[in-house]
């Protein structure tokens, strides 16, 4: 065989070898099995986690006891945007303090010391302000996306027999199908009658059902 038609061999062998390689980068790529229902059951249970203890943090600053389970209990995850969107999905919850809550005398430094704390925590966005001048309620918005916190609204409001706080909040969005994590969690609806009516913050939060309809508190 002459020197030309060895070289021609050669270079044929060197132009097929990155081909080759692009056929199998593009393979591999393609082998990522999309996560099944359990699996992203398993995973939202820990996002759910992580979002409702850092509100926890933010509760018993406010009132270091049982709160009022009000609006959403904030185990059941919606899609982003609409219900159609099946690749994100986020929670919401909303507590109440009880009948008979009052605020410190001094609110206003209460209030500044939990944006102070807030600040060094990690929280971001804060704000704090009132409906208009006259009004004394006093609401307080803070995020905390690295432990999947959108927005909290805390909302604080006077009155003549005992006082009320309300917090609201949203989860960053999720990756995830909301359909199938709720399907295996076991919503049926929004199941509102079978949440505990109270829930301190530092209890183990409840995240689906289990066969017999009963909330589920642990793996």
């Amino acid at each position: 065989m002459s020197s030309a038609a060895v070289q021609v061999g050669r270079w044929r062998r060197l132009a097929l070898a990155p081909v080759g390689l692009i056929v199998v980068a593009v393979a591999l790529s393609g082998c990522m099995p999309k996560p099944t229902a359990e699996e992203q059951f398993i995973e939202a249970r820990e996002a759910n986690r992580v979002f409702k203890d850092a509100v926890a943090d933010v509760q018993v600053r406010v009132f270091d006891d049982a709160w009022e389970v009000a609006e959403d209990y904030g185990q059941s995850p919606s899609g982003c945007g609409n219900t159609s969107n099946r690749d994100t999905y986020y929670f919401h919850m909303a507590r109440w303090t009880p009948e008979g809550w009052r605020m410190p005398e001094d609110i206003q430094a209460m209030v500044t010391d939990l944006g102070r704390w807030l600040d060094e925590n990690g929280w971001t966005g804060i704000k704090l302000r009132t409906y208009s001048e006259g009004i004394s309620n006093i609401v307080l918005e803070a995020r905390n996306r690295d432990r999947n916190v959108e927005l909290l609204v805390l909302d604080m409001n006077p009155g003549e027999l005992y006082d009320a706080a309300s917090i609201r909040v949203d989860s960053t969005c999720l990756p995830g199908d909301w359909l199938a994590i709720g399907e295996v969690q076991g919503l049926d609806g929004d199941n509102f009658d079978r949440f505990p009516a109270t829930e301190y913050p530092r209890d183990v939060p409840a995240f689906g059902f289990d066969e017999n309809g009963r909330l589920k508190y642990d793996d």
